[in-house]
């Protein structure tokens, strides 16, 4: 299965409102040292906000996303993470990853989780899959897929910052 690519996903009232809250400066971002694998030793890093956490609340702000859980209408929420890349001086790519790794060894089980990615900012960041498809970040695009689907993050060099809110999530589909 290939990934869905649905531009203007919410209104703009809507996408608006989570973005100026997201991109304001009241918004609380965690550092993290380590992109994809931890026993890369490398100078890359990113700043999150954990909205949820192995399938609870982790944040205050949770109701923000209320409008994209809605309409995803999960069974299940596994994580929910705001990622925060800073800009690069070259393209730089993270490494081929699946978002929910410990249920490879339950193949069944990957069949309905999901994972769905909304992009905050237009920049010339992208995602690319395992299989060559590229996902460049447009602000409001959202781009769904199964999670067992390979993908890599690939930062930007033309903007401050590259914001996205990664969804994982177990799908009635």
């Amino acid at each position: 299965m290939k990934p869905e690519i649905i531009d203007n996903f919410l209104s703009d009232e809507v996408f608006k409102n989570i973005q100026n809250i997201m991109l304001g400066n009241e918004f609380h971002w965690c550092y993290n040292s380590v992109v994809v694998d931890p026993n890369i030793i490398n100078e890359d890093f990113y700043f999150v906000h954990p909205f949820y956490k192995e399938y609870n609340p982790a944040s205050n702000l949770c109701e923000i996303l209320d409008p994209v859980i809605e309409i995803l209408d999960p069974i299940s929420i596994y994580r929910i993470q705001a990622n925060l890349y800073p800009r690069d001086l070259k393209h730089v790519m993270s490494g081929f990853h699946t978002d929910i790794g410990d249920l490879h060894s339950y193949p069944e089980k990957l069949k309905q989780w999901t994972t769905a990615i909304l992009y905050m900012n237009t920049n010339n960041g992208r995602t690319d899959f395992k299989d060559g498809i590229k996902v460049n970040s447009v602000e409001n695009r959202l781009v769904v897929f199964p999670s067992n689907l390979e993908h890599t993050i690939v930062t930007c060099t033309d903007k401050k910052i590259r914001v996205v809110i990664n969804f994982n999530y177990f799908s009635k589909h």
